[in-house]
């Protein structure tokens, strides 16, 4: 795509420029709190298919992201090839951030962020509709190549602890960094397994 931006993040201007163009998908990912897919039911841009965080985006028996055939198969079956530029964006809107490093760690090159998500959308008044797009057409998509370098283990952090140029950021809330909760604030306390942080590791809530 010659105009595609140098920025991860895409505008609704040019969501709403590449809406007839085949090669692009724009994805809402409905996290936790929209086991019902509510949001996506009241009103999404057209043509907009909604993918549930959890099952879209993990392995369906073991608590990891999916291998490769089976994102392979996941992407073919929703009509994505290797080539096609995929926007997503989340509701809450951290889940198109997330939805955003799964897809690329699983090696699909060419995956983009809507900038502000359905609220900077529905704002500025461009269209909304409640009705679900056309099926999409399977297509073929070769597995790929998951990007190891954008995931690190519990070993190579515990290696890394107090050395000079290193930063492990926290990124939860407030109440979590402290310490005082396990869970998000405004859910029960569950998550972690334990209370506190990685020894030296600096808060900025995402």
């Amino acid at each position: 795509m010659n105009d595609t931006p140098p920025s991860v993040l895409v505008s609704p201007e040019w969501v709403l420029a590449h809406r007839d163009d085949p090669s692009v998908k724009v994805i809402e990912i409905a996290g936790l709190g929209q086991e019902q897919i509510q949001a996506w039911r009241d009103g999404h841009p057209p043509g907009v298919p909604c993918w549930d965080w959890k099952s879209a985006l993990w392995d369906s028996h073991a608590r990891d992201f999916p291998s490769p055939t089976d994102f392979a198969r996941r992407m073919g079956e929703a009509g994505i090839t290797p080539q096609t530029t995929v926007v997503v964006y989340g509701e809450p809107v951290q889940f198109g951030i997330y939805a955003w490093w799964t897809l690329r760690y699983c090696g699909h090159a060419d995956v983009r962020v809507l900038d502000g998500a359905r609220h900077r959308w529905k704002a500025e008044g461009r269209p909304m509709t409640a009705d679900a797009p056309p099926a999409p057409v399977p297509v073929r998509y070769t597995p790929a190549v998951r990007d190891e370098s954008m995931r690190i283990g519990r070993d190579e952090v515990l290696a890394m602890l107090g050395m000079p140029g290193t930063v492990i950021l926290d990124g939860r809330s407030g109440e979590e960094y402290r310490g005082e909760r396990v869970g998000a604030p405004g859910n029960p306390d569950t998550g972690a397994l334990r209370y506190g942080r990685i020894p030296g590791a600096r808060h900025l809530m995402f």
